[in-house]
């Protein structure tokens, strides 16, 4: 019985771990059962991505179409986020908005946010190449990123909670991810 709860328990937490940035779920694991993530003002790299052309690719393909399309993407910009020591926030439609510098401090997270859109701008292109041998589509990105001071910790209700951050430095990150839809 202790052998099945335990194998449980880690199923659990690996389950746990793709909902959660996987740093956020270590640190907790740390803290204990009663470890509290309080909000801290942090000096951070935030990126946005998005696809251009987004809503035109996406009306020439079915709805699971579409979502294995997105599930590929995000697979490879959220492998680079993570090579980089990066935290993926969330997805954002055909975006992603990730992090640098928390839950643990990185004194080189702009550094990292920099490798890691090198490494994004790079797999993409080579995606591409696969597409376009396919007949597909070649995707085009475009991707925003600030450092700045920024809030970092649980946001949200009683019954549910995001670790995220807030502030202008986020506000800022996604500026230029905008003003390239308008080139």
């Amino acid at each position: 019985d202790a052998g099945r709860a335990f194998n449980a328990m880690i199923d659990g937490l690996r389950w746990f771990e793709t909902y959660v940035p996987r740093a956020l779920v270590r640190r907790l694991i740390r803290l204990g059962a009663y470890g509290n993530v309080e909000s801290v003002e942090r000096e951070v790299t935030v990126m946005f991505t998005d696809i251009a052309g987004y809503t035109t690719l996406s009306e020439k393909m079915a709805a699971t179409e579409v979502a294995n399309f997105l599930n590929a993407h995000f697979t490879l910009i959220d492998r680079c986020i993570d090579d980089a020591g990066g935290t993926v926030d969330k997805h954002l439609g055909d975006g992603v908005m990730a992090f640098w510098g928390a839950p643990e401090v990185q004194a080189d997270h702009a550094e990292r946010a920099a490798a890691a859109a090198r490494a994004i701008v790079d797999v993409i292109a080579e995606d591409n190449k696969r597409l376009r041998a396919k007949g597909g589509i070649p995707v085009r990105i475009r991707i925003g990123i600030h450092s700045g001071p920024a809030t970092v910790g649980n946001v949200g209700g009683p019954s549910r909670m995001s670790y995220t951050i807030v502030g202008d430095t986020v506000n800022s990150a996604e500026r230029p991810c905008d003003l390239g839809k308008q080139a």
